[in-house]
């Protein structure tokens, strides 16, 4: 080991492999100012490195080297679904024009205070009928604006008779709401084709997949990502 010592702490120095004219063979350069290792450096070196060959487990060498690769290139990448923003719905009436509305919040938390804000904008208050959640309640909210297009009035207000109320309160519309919601989710369709197991697999059958970041070859598992060995140059 100590024989060693002096020329792995000068090699530490960045060098870099360089093919000789005169000699026709290679030589190591010192990066910086062109010094080369001389004779005995060289020759210890070559010892050095034939006795690794001689004794070392390659195969061991093979399987890190494939596992460094890996890590290097291969990364789990999530298909693209639609999000939608869940929240709470509330239906109120307003108690100067006996007209309903709709309004919205994230927050369960922030219901009571919505409800404030609500009640300081009306000119008599208004009447809290019901406060639902929803996985979606953009998509809730136009649902019910075009079911109720017809008792549409100015602001958004809607004349609703007691019948339209208890479509809501009763939830009545969750059949029709849910296959929309399931429809919506569906798109886009995505899908990638496994170059190891030979399958295709879809954003409807999986949340993600696994993708060499050089080539952008495609996996449907870690596993099948592991079995192919891939190598790829990176970019």
């Amino acid at each position: 080991m100590e024989k060693y010592n002096k020329l792995e702490n000068k090699l530490n120095n960045a060098y870099f492999i360089d093919y000789d004219e005169e000699t026709k063979g290679l030589k190591l350069v010192d990066i910086s100012h062109g010094f080369e290792l001389d004779k005995v450096e060289i020759k210890e070196l070559i010892t050095g490195l034939i006795h690794h060959y001689e004794n070392k487990n390659f195969d061991e060498v093979n399987q890190h080297q494939e596992r460094l690769n890996y890590n290097r290139l291969i990364d789990r990448t999530n298909f693209y679904k639609p999000k939608f923003k869940s929240g709470y719905l509330i239906l109120f009436k307003d108690s100067l024009s006996l007209n309903y509305k709709f309004s919205s919040t994230k927050k369960e938390s922030n219901i009571e205070k919505r409800i404030e804000a609500l009640n300081n904008v009306s000119n008599e208050g208004i009447e809290v009928i019901d406060v639902q959640y929803t996985k979606g309640i953009e998509l809730l909210k136009e649902f019910l604006h075009q079911t109720y297009y017809k008792k549409r009035q100015s602001n958004n207000f809607y004349r609703l008779d007691s019948e339209d109320i208890r479509y809501f309160t009763d939830k009545m519309y969750e059949n029709d709401f849910i296959k929309i919601y399931e429809n919506k989710m569906k798109i886009p369709f995505n899908s990638i084709f496994c170059k190891n197991c030979r399958k295709t697999i879809t954003s409807y059958m999986s949340d993600y997949y696994y993708q060499c970041m050089s080539c952008r070859t495609t996996y449907c598992s870690e596993k099948c990502a592991l079995e192919d060995f891939h190598y790829c140059r990176p970019n």
